[in-house]
């Protein structure tokens, strides 16, 4: 973003919590946040800028009227396009929204245009709480390892000179050696690796990889979920293993889930090209393409795929689109490390939902209750779900 740029949303984002904003600005204010959706570097400035700037402030913002205005203009449009306009709208309100520590829930109930905004509670309505996870992981090489947080420092471990700063972690090419990174439940890692390959490890997840690549591939293998930022090297392929699975790639973004408890692994390419292989099949996927492996005999490409849905818990936020309670509580139970008990006979409900990971998990329970369709009770680290 250039500074003119920046200076211009800056001055939007003024006049809009200023109340001073025209139709004309509010209209471009709404573009800059869906195109923010799409694009996690436009989305960090934004929220740069909101961290930054004093004089802009969230307080006052009548979220109401905004949503009401979102709302007006979803129901003026064509019903082949409404399904899309509805959550592309509502994903761009929330990069404003989620900026001001808001939270807000889109219920599965086109026919009404519901739309449930609600604020966090300044007391929570559960007894207990459970804050949300962080950056914390277990490194290894053989029979050593060390315990890593966001803290700087650095070590030696394998050989190797480790370096961590910003929460990232890097290795010097000293001695040739395998590691294992694994993030627990409840939090997340960032790598870098010997190519420049950058890697951040999602909550419950491993990953192997060695300390410099040789021979004519780039290997490394896979758990659990991870997002990818590969340098490109036409001359070695990079290849992620997962379980009965390899995806090929030369230079690309992409993410892969691939949890052991999962029935599939879901790999969403963001940029570049990759080829998937698993079951004795062959998949080339283009940007904005997700395919779909069960694990058994069926490798295909989902044509429903939501790749910012795929790609939110790298950028801070959960995000769901016609999701059932259980996928939700799965997610949820990764990041805060709980355990979710569900009550005999609870029916399944459907939710579409953009919820801020920083948040403690009484403040995502208290707004997914909101609907009055469901409803938690949360001791210690076990949370019941119940009608």
């Amino acid at each position: 973003m250039s500074y003119s740029e920046e200076e211009r949303l800056y001055y939007l984002l003024k006049v809009y919590t200023d109340h001073t904003a025209t139709e004309a600005e509010e209209k471009e204010l709404f573009e800059w946040a869906m195109m923010a959706e799409d694009d996690h570097v436009l989305k960090n400035h934004i929220f740069q800028l909101l961290g930054t700037k004093n004089e802009i402030s969230f307080t006052e913002v009548d979220w109401e009227r905004m949503f009401q205005s979102v709302i007006k203009k979803i129901k003026r449009e064509k019903p082949a396009i409404r399904k899309w306009v509805w959550y592309k709208v509502a994903a761009a309100v929330a990069v404003l929204l989620m900026a001001s520590g808001g939270l807000f829930l889109i219920t599965n109930k086109e026919k009404k245009g519901d739309l449930i905004k609600h604020r966090l509670a300044s007391e929570s309505m559960f007894k207990n709480d459970v804050k949300p996870g962080g950056t914390k992981a277990i490194l290894q090489a053989g029979n050593q390892q060390v315990r890593l947080n966001a803290n700087d420092t650095s070590f030696t471990l394998g050989g190797n000179h480790v370096q961590i700063q910003n929460g990232a972690l890097t290795v010097g090419n000293i001695a040739p050696v395998q590691y294992v990174l694994t993030t627990p439940l409840g939090g997340t890692y960032s790598v870098m690796l010997s190519d420049g390959t950058k890697v951040w490890l999602n909550a419950g997840s491993e990953l192997r990889y060695p300390s410099l690549f040789q021979g004519g591939t780039r290997t490394v293998s896979l758990s659990g979920e991870a997002y990818f930022e590969v340098a490109t090297d036409v001359n070695h392929p990079f290849i992620v293993k997962t379980s009965g699975q390899d995806i090929k790639v030369l230079g690309t973004e992409f993410n892969v889930e691939a949890y052991t408890d999962d029935a599939e692994i879901i790999t969403s390419l963001i940029k570049g090209k990759v080829q998937v292989e698993a079951g004795g099949k062959n998949l080339v996927l283009d940007p904005g393409q997700q395919s779909l492996w069960n694990k058994q005999d069926r490798l295909d490409i989902n044509p429903d795929a939501d790749i910012a849905q795929a790609v939110a818990w790298k950028n801070g936020y959960f995000r769901f689109d016609k999701a059932d309670i259980q996928s939700i509580m799965t997610q949820l139970a990764r990041w805060y490390n709980i355990r979710v008990v569900y009550e005999p006979g609870l029916k399944n409900q459907y939710f579409g939902a953009i919820m801020n990971r920083n948040n403690n998990i009484s403040q995502i329970l208290d707004m997914l209750s909101a609907t009055g369709e469901i409803h938690f009770k949360v001791e210690g680290n076990v949370v019941m779900v119940k009608q």
